[in-house]
């Protein structure tokens, strides 16, 4: 006997909804970490490629700068060749270190950490934790590494974290030492 209307009965629909809502489940199972895992990977890299643009050009503005005054462990204060002042340091208000009152990351990066470590010129530095090491170059123990301290210093080493969408880098750099200046005061008439 023939049935008037071919088509599909309850049951079968059910089944065939099922096994559907079963292959979505197991596409987007896979699908949604692998796009989640790009992502993650994409924002890792911008962060990578930002700081380590961020660590040159610091690098260049110690290097190439004409003098050095002086610095703590937070910032550093140079004199250009133009002789203009040369501020580097970390603003913990909007968490971005500045070159002169300029930004060195771009909107939507943020330094979680900002430090300026010292070597000293001594055998023993070497096996020195970095506080250890500043002690040592502030030898009027000032907090300031300034004037003829600063020839006591044999490298510096300016290191920072970033953060973007909660993933974080760490990177260093290692400037070359400008020359001290140490007959000049800031603020002196």
């Amino acid at each position: 006997m023939k049935t008037k209307n071919p088509g599909r009965t309850l049951v079968e629909m059910i089944i065939a909804l099922t096994i559907f809502g079963i292959f979505m489940a197991a596409v987007f199972g896979v699908v949604i970490p692998m796009f989640r895992g790009f992502n993650k990977s994409q924002v890792r890299h911008e962060l990578y490629m930002q700081t380590q643009l961020a660590l040159k050009t610091l690098n260049r503005a110690v290097s190439e700068s004409f003098g050095w005054m002086e610095g703590d462990s937070l910032w550093i204060l140079l004199i250009s060749k133009t002789g203009d002042t040369v501020s580097i340091y970390r603003d913990v208000k909007d968490s971005n270190v500045y070159i002169n009152n300029k930004p060195v990351f771009p909107a939507g990066y943020r330094v979680i950490e900002f430090k300026v470590n010292y070597q000293p010129i001594c055998d023993s530095a070497g096996g020195m934790a970095p506080a250890q090491c500043y002690e040592i170059a502030d030898i009027d123990q000032n907090g300031l590494i300034q004037g003829t301290e600063i020839s006591k210093v044999a490298s510096l080493e300016m290191e920072l974290t970033a953060g973007k969408a909660k993933q974080k880098y760490t990177g260093s750099t290692f400037p070359s030492i400008p020359p001290a200046i140490v007959d000049i005061n800031i603020g002196e008439q």
